[in-house]
């Protein structure tokens, strides 16, 4: 009988301690390596872009566009010097992800992003060939162990 006490109590001490730590430990949450908001000529905000890790990219449609035949909307990465590099066509109405091999070099001395319209299937070009209706900065995030106490 002092066995099964005994066995059932030490039971009771490891699920209570094992709920301790499911309550109080969170999550490691991943920071985004990069993040952009996207706007019109005119400062209305349509599209925000993040990395949250290598190789993705999450394209988040704040405001649809209207979907007109024979066109898409093509997202590009134009570095501080060279010409525009197409990571692809989104989608006009809802949310895209992308996820490229080598996208990580596409995005090196990536200093904006850019959407244009183009025709179904993107540039014929490898250059965007349409009006470019939103652009955005890219904000690099620094690392989570280069960031100082007092960032936190």
């Amino acid at each position: 009988m002092g066995f099964w006490r005994n066995l059932g109590l030490g039971a009771t001490g490891l699920a209570a301690a094992l709920l301790v730590a499911v309550v109080t430990v969170k999550p490691v949450e991943q920071e985004p390596i990069l993040m952009s908001v996207l706007a019109e000529d005119n400062n209305d905000v349509r599209v925000y872009i993040e990395q949250p890790e290598s190789g993705l990219l999450q394209v988040t449609m704040l405001k649809p566009w209207n979907i007109r035949p024979g066109i898409a909307h093509e997202l590009w990465v134009l570095p501080k010097a060279g010409t525009p590099r197409s990571l692809g066509v989104i989608n006009s109405a809802a949310d895209t992800h992308i996820k490229l091999t080598g996208l990580d070099a596409k995005l090196v001395n990536g200093a904006l992003f850019a959407v244009s319209l183009e025709p179904p299937g993107g540039s014929p070009t490898g250059t965007p060939t349409g009006k470019v209706v939103c652009k955005g900065t890219i904000a690099w995030m620094p690392p989570k162990s280069a960031k100082t106490r007092a960032q936190t």
